[in-house]
C-alpha cells in the first residue's frame, strides 16, 4: 500500500474510533448502574438469609432449652390461667357412687343405679373469703347441694352464709363419701335436715378442744324458701376433753350435743314450736371405732293439734380385720310417733368395707329390717356401693 493510501486509511480509522468513544462510554455507565443495583439486591438477600437462619436456630432448640421453656409454661399455669384464676381460687373435686340394691320383698325391684354424683367447686375467692358450690349430677331434680360464702379471718368465729349442712346431727355432718354404711340411719334422715338455708357462726376454741356452730335458718330444708316469718335456731357443740402429747386436742374421743328450735306453721295463721335435740359419743382406739347418736323431736300442738313426739338412735362399730378391710356393724331404731304403737322400725346392718385406695372405696351391707307395721313381708336387703373420689 502506498504512503498516501496508508495515510488515508489511518485518517478514516481514527475518525471512526473517535465517533464510537461516546457510545462505549454510555454503555459502561449503564453497566455500572446495573451492577450497583445487583449489589444492593444481593445485600438485601443476605439480610433475609440471616433472619431466616436465626429463626431456624430458635426453632431447633436443645433439649435443655425445650425443658426450660416447658418449666416456664408450667410455672405460669401454677400461677393461674393467664394469671387470672389461681388454684386457690378454684378447686374442682367430687365423687360418684354407683350401687346395686337387692330386696327380699318381691314387690321391690332389684336395681342398679347411681346413688350420688357430686361435683364441687370451691376455693378462696378473695382474702379471708371462701366459697363453695356443689351439685348432685345423679339427682333428677333438686340438684343443688351447697351454695355458700364464708368469712374466715377469725378461726374462732367464721361466718357462713347460704345453703350448707346445718349444725345438727352427727351423721349429716359426715360427707356421704365418708360414711361407714351405705345409708344413713333412719332417725338421721327423718329428724335432721340434710341441708338448710341460713347464717351461721362457727369455730374452734381452747386449742381445738371445743368446736361450736350456731345460727339462724329457714327450718325448711335445702332449696326451699321459708314458709313463714319465723326462723329456726340451730346450735351444736363438740367437746374433745383429752389431749395429745403435744398439747393438741385428741379427736379420738369426743362428745357432741345439738339443739334446734323454731315455730312451724299449722293451719291458717297458727304456729307451733318444733324442738329437736341430739347427743352423740365417738371413741376410737387402734383398729376399733365406735360411735352413736340419739335424736329427739317434739312438735307442740296448736289450735286443736296434738303434740307429736318422735325419737330414734343408732350405734355403729367398725374394726379393721385386715389391712384396708373393715368389718362394720350398725344397729338403729326409729319411732316416728311415740304416742302410736306398732310403727317402730329396727334395722341391723352387717357389712364389710374395702378401702382400695384413699379415693376408691367398696362397701357391701346386708340390712335386717324389723318393722312392726309390716308383719307379712320381709324388707331385708343387700346393698353394694362403690365410691370413687376425684
Amino acid at each position: 500500500m502506498s504512503g498516501k493510501l496508508k495515510f488515508v486509511f489511518v485518517f478514516f480509522l481514527t475518525l471512526a474510533m473517535a465517533g464510537a468513544v461516546p457510545a462505549f462510554a454510555d454503555e459502561i455507565s449503564d453497566l455500572k448502574a446495573q451492577l450497583a443495583m445487583m449489589q444492593n439486591q444481593i445485600q438485601m438477600l443476605q439480610g433475609k438469609i440471616e433472619v431466616l437462619e436465626k429463626d431456624r436456630q430458635t426453632r431447633i432448640q436443645s433439649p435443655q432449652d425445650a425443658e426450660d421453656r416447658l418449666l416456664a409454661v408450667e410455672e405460669k399455669l401454677d400461677q393461674g390461667i393467664l394469671g387470672k384464676i389461681t388454684s386457690e381460687q378454684l378447686k374442682v373435686s367430687g365423687f360418684v357412687q354407683p350401687f346395686y340394691r337387692w330386696s327380699e320383698n318381691d314387690s321391690a325391684n332389684d336395681t342398679f343405679d347411681v346413688l350420688r354424683g357430686f361435683v364441687t367447686l370451691n376455693g378462696t375467692i378473695a382474702e379471708d373469703i371462701d366459697y363453695a358450690l356443689q351439685v348432685d349430677a345423679a339427682a333428677s331434680t333438686d340438684i343443688l347441694r351447697d351454695a355458700w360464702v364464708e368469712y374466715t379471718k377469725y378461726k374462732f368465729a367464721k361466718i357462713k352464709f347460704g345453703q350448707f349442712p346445718a349444725p345438727f346431727s352427727y351423721e349429716w355432718n359426715i360427707s356421704s363419701a365418708g360414711l361407714d354404711t351405705v345409708d344413713r340411719a333412719l332417725v338421721s334422715s327423718n329428724l335432721a335436715y340434710k341441708r338448710d338455708l341460713g347464717l351461721m357462726a362457727e369455730g374452734d376454741v381452747l386449742d381445738g378442744a371445743v368446736y361450736y356452730g350456731a345460727g339462724v335458718f329457714n327450718g325448711t330444708a335445702r332449696n326451699t324458701a321459708d314458709n313463714n316469718d319465723k326462723k329456726d335456731f340451730i346450735g351444736r357443740m363438740i367437746v374433745s376433753p383429752l389431749k395429745n402429747d403435744d398439747g393438741t386436742a385428741n379427736k379420738d374421743f369426743h362428745v357432741a350435743g345439738a339443739i334446734q328450735t323454731g315455730d312451724q306453721p299449722r293451719s291458717g295463721n297458727t304456729h307451733g314450736t318444733r324442738t329437736r335435740g341430739s347427743g352423740a359419743v365417738f371413741y376410737r382406739v387402734q383398729k376399733l371405732k365406735l360411735y352413736g347418736e340419739y335424736i329427739y323431736q317434739e312438735i307442740e300442738g296448736a289450735d286443736g293439734f296434738d303434740s307429736a313426739d318422735s325419737d330414734g338412735w343408732y350405734v355403729i362399730g367398725t374394726y379393721e380385720i385386715l389391712p384396708k378391710i373393715e368389718a362394720v356393724f350398725k344397729y338403729e331404731q326409729y319411732d316416728p310417733n311415740l304416742d302410736t304403737s306398732g310403727d317402730r322400725q329396727d334395722i341391723t346392718t352387717l357389712g364389710v368395707t374395702y378401702r382400695v385406695t384413699s379415693n376408691v372405696i367398696l362397701q357391701a351391707n346386708y340390712r335386717i329390717r324389723e318393722e312392726q307395721y309390716k308383719l307379712e313381708s320381709s324388707n331385708n336387703e343387700f346393698v353394694t356401693l362403690a365410691t370413687v373420689k376425684f
